[in-house]
């Protein structure tokens, strides 16, 4: 799954995307350009839940330690 990001900004780029009925296990997502270099990884794990009232938690991690004063 890909998207194109274009421009830039003074704390670098920044895109998003989603993906909808995904199943549980661990995942994987990996940032390549075009040419297959790796720019970044992040590994996470999708558990199945019960629960009917979700609470959702942003989880921000910074490599520059003024990247909130590059917002």
């Amino acid at each position: 799954m890909g998207y194109q990001i274009s421009g830039g900004r003074k704390g670098g780029y920044r895109g998003y995307t989603y993906k909808t009925h995904v199943t549980p296990g661990k995942w994987r997502v990996e940032i390549v350009t075009e040419d297959e270099r790796i720019l970044g990884r992040i590994g996470f794990e999708i558990k199945e839940t019960v629960r009917t009232n979700r609470t959702f938690k942003t989880i921000y991690r910074c490599v520059n330690e003024n990247y909130f004063d590059l917002l």
